[in-house]
């Protein structure tokens, strides 16, 4: 049973040091690089900022998963020596168990599993182990203290290296659960910004001033413009209460004087307005905004289905 443990204890070692050490400068070169990209392309330093301390935490775990294989590896090795001996296999047994125990939260699976078996194995064969030298005695109080210190030692540590990794799991979940509510926050302000009451006046002011947002306001095809390619934007000039005077022209007189015209908004209902352009020489434009799924749209530019506006 020594001989078995001690194989795969320096199975274990070789392959948990390997595991450890790429892992390390993969998380390195990974987070470098990752972090540069948010940084460069996507304008992120809040996140470059965050991925970084998320690498750092990750090599801390792998800088850990590596001093806990070294030390398994000499306990499992140490404690399979041929010697006949019933303390020392199950002392530097309990200690291999313990390394591999630790290593599962620090992710190096494979040498935990290994040093398991082999701290088992080592373990057994100290309480098969019928003979023991008659020297022993003194030697026993020795290990015993040793193997406690030591004991107290791997544990103190593996249990600062899995705190640590508790720690940082749950800032990571706590921000991803504030990130979470961010979303819903935001999200509902989203929502808010278009209500079912969307104010038609606070809508009109709008519409007028931003061509963006009057574009995506206007459900094409309208009865006289059929696409936005066709469409002008309506302004402050087109689109008003009262009257002004637009452009200019000569009277029967020769004389140049400018043109009259009357806005005039008529609520049909609560989710229908009728606009009303009219000049006495160019005639009138019937514009219809209605409410559409809670926002104010301009549906026509004609008098809707032929109903009087008025």
């Amino acid at each position: 049973m020594k001989k078995a443990a001690k194989i795969l204890c320096i199975i274990a070692l070789v392959i948990g040091i390997i595991w450890a050490v790429v892992g390390f400068f993969g998380s390195w070169v990974g987070g470098a690089v990752i972090s540069a990209g948010q940084e460069v392309f996507a304008e992120d330093s809040q996140g470059a900022n965050s991925t970084m301390e998320n690498s750092v935490n990750v090599m801390l775990k792998f800088i850990g998963s590596f001093v806990i294989v070294i030390i398994g590896g000499v306990l499992g090795i140490i404690g399979s020596d041929k010697k006949p001996s019933k303390v020392k296999p199950l002392i530097f047994g309990v200690l291999t168990l313990i390394c591999g125990i630790i290593l599962f939260p620090l992710h190096n699976y494979v040498a935990a599993f290994l040093y398991l078996v082999a701290g088992l194995l080592l373990v057994l064969g100290g309480l098969t182990t019928k003979t023991q030298n008659k020297n022993e005695s003194k030697d026993n109080k020795k290990l015993i203290l040793t193997g406690i210190v030591l004991g107290i030692v791997i544990v103190v540590v593996g249990f600062c290296l899995t705190q640590n990794n508790s720690v940082t799991e749950n800032q990571e979940i706590t921000i991803a659960n504030s990130d979470n509510t961010t979303d819903i926050i935001n999200t509902e302000q989203s929502a808010s910004a278009t209500p079912n009451n969307e104010d038609f006046q606070d809508f009109i002011q709008k519409f007028t001033s931003d061509k963006n947002f009057q574009l995506s306001r206007i459900k094409f095809p309208l009865s006289s413009i059929k696409s936005k390619d066709e469409w002008e934007f309506l302004d402050a000039n087109v689109i008003f209460e009262g009257t002004k005077i637009l452009g200019s022209g000569l009277n029967e007189q020769g004389e140049e004087v400018g043109y009259e015209f009357s806005g005039e908004f008529i609520k049909k209902s609560d989710s229908k307005y009728f606009y009303s352009f009219y000049n006495s020489d160019f005639g009138e434009t019937i514009f219809t905004f209605s409410k559409v799924e809670g926002q104010w749209m301009l549906t026509d530019d004609l008098d809707e289905d032929g109903e009087c506006y008025r």
